[in-house]
């Protein structure tokens, strides 16, 4: 599967594959230093899985059901997100979507992300369901 979910992120589609690989549809790999990439990273990465800093990454994989989902993303995402929060990197976030993807079983997520008051970066992440 080559997009596995696509979302506007700021002026462009960020595309995300069930790999994590992203891409911008431009065609460009998109994976920098900017608090879109920080944020798409540490969506992406499993919580306690870098060696590092076992609290960097999200929990998204924990979740087993979509009401699971609904009840814990937001939670999962601010979670994740909030050392960013913390530095001044990002100003808020929120989820604004769960669903459940039938063919696959992975759970998609949309995260909106307040970069400044004038930049809202959306991203949406797979995680396969747990179970």
């Amino acid at each position: 599967m080559t997009t596995a979910f696509e979302t506007q992120v700021a002026r462009e589609t960020l595309y995300v594959n069930d790999e994590g690989d992203c891409e911008t549809d431009s065609g460009g790999l998109r994976l920098d230093n900017t608090p879109r990439s920080k944020c798409l990273l540490a969506l992406r990465a499993r919580r306690g899985a870098y060696w590092a800093d076992p609290t960097y990454g999200s929990r998204f994989r924990e979740i087993k059901t979509l009401e699971e989902g609904e009840q814990n993303a937001e939670y999962y995402a601010r979670e994740a997100l909030q050392f960013l929060m913390d530095r001044g990197e990002i100003l808020d976030v929120h989820v604004t979507d769960v669903r459940i993807d039938v063919d696959t079983g992975w759970l998609a997520v949309a995260v909106s992300i307040k970069v400044t008051r004038e930049d809202l970066v959306n991203i949406a992440i797979l995680a396969p369901l747990r179970g």
